[in-house]
Parts: structure tokens; sequence; C-alpha cells
């Protein structure tokens, strides 16, 4: 468990590097995943199913960064699901994940795409697109991946707590219960 988790962190460190770099773009880009390595990586012998859920959140973050930069449907959809995967791991952070990245996709349906993502070096000048980012379909397909996860696991645990006791305990009934109450 430990090996994983330090690949986790790994993970989590190269992630956040990767997010501060696409935002801030200069030398100080380094700092945030610079804190996560003295304050959060020195804490990997506690293992945590939070970890799990910081690794998806991220995903699904640069996964809808990537939607927003290229306008291809598939980036939204991997965001859902990842966030839904985030919600098995942390209920508040995937839910409230969704929720706001819906919100900020109906906020954006209008903008240009530089004053959403704007480029900081300037290489964007003049290119400045106007199209609708989300459709209604979009956004119900969205929530419906964001959900899929969530409802899987829960019709697992369903069809293997629920339906799977009661036909194992039909058939101790009927094999082991009938016979001697027969005899």
């Amino acid at each position: 468990a430990r090996e994983t988790l330090v690949i986790i962190d790994s993970l989590i460190n190269v992630l956040v590097f990767y997010l501060s770099y696409k935002t801030l773009r200069a030398w100080y880009a380094i700092l945030p995943p610079l804190f996560f390595l003295i304050l959060g990586f020195p804490n990997w012998m506690q293992f945590s199913h939070f970890w799990n859920g910081d690794l998806f959140l991220l995903l699904s973050l640069i996964s809808l960064l990537w939607y927003l930069e290229k306008n291809k449907q598939y980036y939204l959809y991997s965001a859902a699901v990842l966030l839904g995967f985030t919600t098995l791991f942390q209920q508040a952070a995937g839910v409230y994940g969704v929720i706001l990245c819906a919100v900020l996709l109906l906020l954006t349906k209008h903008a240009t795409i530089s004053s959403i993502y704007p480029s900081l070096d300037g290489r964007d000048k003049g290119r400045e697109k106007k199209y609708s980012i989300i459709d209604v379909q979009s956004l119900i397909l969205y929530f419906a991946l964001a959900a899929l996860p969530v409802a899987a696991m829960f019709g697992y645990i369903a069809l293997k707590g629920g339906v799977g006791d009661f036909i194992q305990q039909q058939e101790f009934i009927v094999l082991h219960v009938y016979p001697h109450v027969a005899a």
C-alpha cells in the first residue's frame, strides 16, 4: 500500500505542476507542487481514500481544462466520469465538483475562448472565436456520465448484498433445512 501511495502522491504532484504551469506560465509555477512536496508528501505513510479522490479530481480538472481549450466533447465526458470516480472516494468533493463544473460551463456558454482561457504570452491575439461551449444535450449527458460510476457501484452493492444474500439464503434453506425437516 505504501508503494501505491508514493505513486499516487507523485502523480498528484505532477498534475499540480501541470495545472500551475498552465495557469501561471512563469518560474513560480513550481511553488504549488513544491508546497505539496514539502507539506503533503510526508504524509505518504497515512494511506487513505482521500489520496485517490484527489487524484481523480485533478485528472477531471485537467480534462475540463482541455475541453475549454480544444472544445472536444470527449474531454468534457471524461471529466464527468472522473468526477463520478471522485464521488466514490470523496462524496462532497465529487458532487461539488460536478456542480461547479456545470455552473462554469453554463456561465461560459457564450463567451469567447480567449476570455475563458487567456494566453498570457499573447500568442492568441486576433483569434478569438465566439461559439457555444455547451448545449443542453451535452449537459444532460455530462450529468448522466458523472452519475454512471456511482450508479454502477450502488448496483453492484445491491446485487451482491441484497440479491446475493437472498439467493444464498434460499439455497441454504432448500439444501440444508428442508431435508432435515422432511426427514
